[in-house]
C-alpha cells in the first residue's frame, strides 16, 4: 500500500461517525513496540504540519490551535527507531 492509498484508508476511518477511536488506540497499543513508535512519528509529522497551518477554518480550527499550542514538545520529540 503506497502513502496516498493510505492516507484514503486513514480518511475513511475517520470520516464515518462510527469511527471507535479509543479502540483503535487500544489495537494499536498490542501493535509491536518498533510499529507503535513510527505510529506515534506519523502522528507527530502530521501535528507538525498543522501547527504550521496558516488558513483554517471551523472544520480544522480546534486541530490547528491544539498542534500549535504543543509545537515545542512536537519540535523536541526524541522518538529513534531501535
Amino acid at each position: 500500500m503506497n502513502t496516498s492509498e493510505t492516507v484514503n484508508v486513514m480518511s475513511n476511518f475517520v470520516n464515518g461517525m462510527g469511527a471507535d477511536y479509543k479502540e483503535f488506540a487500544r489495537l494499536m497499543g498490542n501493535e509491536h513496540r518498533t510499529l507503535q513508535q513510527n505510529f506515534t512519528k506519523l502522528c507527530v509529522a502530521w501535528l507538525k504540519h498543522l501547527s504550521e497551518v496558516e488558513y483554517y477554518d471551523l472544520r480544522n480550527e480546534g486541530s490547528v490551535k491544539f498542534a500549535q499550542s504543543i509545537k515545542d514538545q512536537l519540535d523536541n520529540a526524541q522518538l529513534p527507531l531501535i
